[in-house]
């Protein structure tokens, strides 16, 4: 998970990539974009609290590319945002990859959402074991605990990091 793309927001080349975007978006000129642009579009919107325009970006991301299991997990993560659980799930469930890292993330999320807190600590153990509990993926999973305001879970995890010897 990449949790500051402030630093990519300010890169020459994105800001000329929104400028592209913006400007097809105001002269109503279709253009072509990849998946991966879109999705950065929407998270840049979604940084800047601008939800309907991310909302905008995704889905344009979706109708041009309709399977891409980025721009699924950003509409599924969006939809969860505004408590629609249902549809989080059925937009998570059209992905095809499920062992895509961040789509076991959003799983966890959603069960978290659900305070199935039990099945979404699975999730987490199996995937921190299948990334052989490297540094990123633990620290990872202890910044979703802490964001979702689960101090018991978090700290589980910051003590397992600790074990680990990671002193980064």
């Amino acid at each position: 998970m990449n949790n500051d793309l402030s630093s990519y927001f300010e890169d020459p080349e994105f800001k000329d990539l929104l400028a592209k975007y913006e400007g097809m978006v105001e002269s109503h000129t279709p253009t072509y974009f990849d998946a991966e642009e879109l999705t950065d579009i929407a998270e840049y919107y979604a940084s800047q609290n601008r939800e309907a325009d991310a909302e905008k970006a995704i889905d344009f991301a979706l109708l041009l590319h309709p399977s891409n299991t980025d721009a699924l997990v950003f509409k599924a993560r969006s939809l969860c945002i505004k408590g629609k659980l249902n549809e989080a799930y059925q937009v998570m469930n059209l992905i095809e990859d499920m062992s895509d890292r961040e789509v076991k993330f959003l799983k966890a999320d959603l069960l978290m959402e659900e305070r199935r807190m039990e099945e979404a600590e699975y999730i987490y153990q199996e995937l921190a074991k299948s990334e052989d509990e490297s540094f990123e993926v633990l620290l990872d999973i202890f910044m979703t605990y802490m964001d979702a305001n689960q101090m018991d879970y978090a700290e589980k995890w910051l003590n397992k990091i600790e074990r680990k010897g990671y002193n980064e």
